[in-house]
């Protein structure tokens, strides 16, 4: 059986950390039959400085599907990557993400030290909107990764089409890529039912605190809508997620404590994974007017709750509307996202029941797609080591 080493920063069963961890836990569930997957990260939650306490750090540990080697703090040096890299038998090395010192670069440098196959997993990260932010460090990196030829004879693994044209766009026209899309949860059996009155809206968003993930925004829009919003009607809008950037935070809130009665922000805080099945069962739609998702899992799995969304058009989730499932609005658009929350606080039972129940198949249809599993499993069919490759 072929085995996989991954790098990833955070990984189960950390969980704030948002996509990635998802997308590498979906994977290991989906393939890890076929494949031995050894998952090397820190044993500390994203945000966070406590260890897990059910995990013994430094040594590998048997898990739901996959072995682990949580690297404490005192630990996460060069050493010790070296030492993993040198001393984990496999057959390729997977790394997650493009700036992390020691769960991106390190990994990278030192596989092909070792002539081991590498695919790196970009993440999205060198997509036009994820370079927008902290955009020096970010471009200065990556001229230097290219002069440097640190992704030479690497394989990029692209989610979609489009990430893997902004791959090439960024390294060249030669980059070597491979599109194998995002594993999904699998689906629940039953559609949640939700009461829906006209006049009540819940919504809801779940991600962390950031401006890439354009929590401003949405407070934003709800302070423009209540100028529109007639009293009667009641509004709540639940975050969830952590905290990433405190001053950001601080602007979030001054707009929340401006805001009407009638509309309510209530911020709950990270969220186990486990939980949001029941916790997005309770909302009527997913808000998240993102400026960019590789993916988007808490989309998805909205679907699969029955929750329709609005979200912005910059994820691969599109064309919505047409579809009947929600809302793909362009960011320059703010009125528009509040003429659609009108619209869906005026909506009665019979239309949000037609409405989930759209949403819940869509869910289905994607989820049991037979040609993303494939896809995934082709990822790891690199057979030639780096070093034997033509430049």
């Amino acid at each position: 059986m072929k085995v996989i080493l991954i790098f990833i920063d955070w990984f189960t069963p950390g969980f704030k950390a948002g996509g990635p961890v998802s997308s590498n836990a979906n994977m290991i569930a989906h393939l890890a039959g076929e494949f031995n997957f050894k998952v090397v990260t820190r044993n500390t939650d994203y945000t966070e400085n406590i260890p897990y306490p059910e995990l013994t750090p430094d040594n590998w540990c048997n898990q739901d599907g996959f072995e682990g080697f949580y690297i404490s703090r005192p630990n996460l040096k060069f050493s010790t990557l070296k030492k993993l890299l040198k001393d984990t038998a496999c057959d390729v090395v997977y790394i997650n993400g493009i700036y992390s010192w020691y769960f991106s670069v390190l990994p990278l440098f030192l596989a092909k030290k070792t002539k081991k196959p590498v695919i790196v997993s970009a993440r999205g990260m060198l997509s036009s909107h994820a370079l927008g932010v902290k955009s020096f460090k970010k471009n200065l990196f990556i001229r230097m990764a290219k002069f440097m030829g640190l992704y030479k004879n690497v394989v990029f693994h692209a989610t979609n089409e489009e990430e893997a044209l902004a791959i090439r766009k960024l390294l060249g026209e030669n980059t070597e890529i491979k599109v194998a899309p995002n594993l999904p949860k699998k689906m629940p059996s039953v559609l949640p039912q939700k009461q829906k009155q006209p006049g009540t809206l819940n919504l809801i968003s779940i991600t962390r605190i950031s401006p890439e993930k354009n929590t401003l925004f949405s407070l934003q829009v709800l302070k423009e809508l209540a100028s529109k919003l007639p009293e009667d009607i009641q509004l709540t809008y639940d975050i969830y997620g952590p905290v990433y950037n405190g001053d950001y935070w601080a602007q979030c809130k001054e707009v929340i404590q401006s805001l009407p009665q009638n509309i309510r922000v209530n911020y709950q805080g990270s969220i186990a994974p486990h939980k949001l099945p029941a916790v997005i069962s309770k909302a009527h739609f997913l808000f998240f007017p993102t400026r960019g998702e590789n993916f988007g899992h808490t989309i998805l799995e909205s679907f699969q709750c029955g929750c329709p969304v609005i979200i912005s058009d910059h994820t691969p989730w599109r064309n919505l509307e047409e579809t009947g499932v929600g809302w793909d609005i362009p960011l320059n658009q703010p009125g528009r996202f509040v003429e659609v929350i009108e619209y869906c606080a005026a909506m009665g039972q019979e239309e949000y029941n037609d409405m989930s129940q759209r949403a819940f198949d869509y869910a289905k249809q994607v989820t049991g797609d037979p040609e993303v599993v494939e896809a995934n499993r082709r990822l790891f069919e690199v057979p030639i080591a780096i070093g034997s490759r033509k430049s």
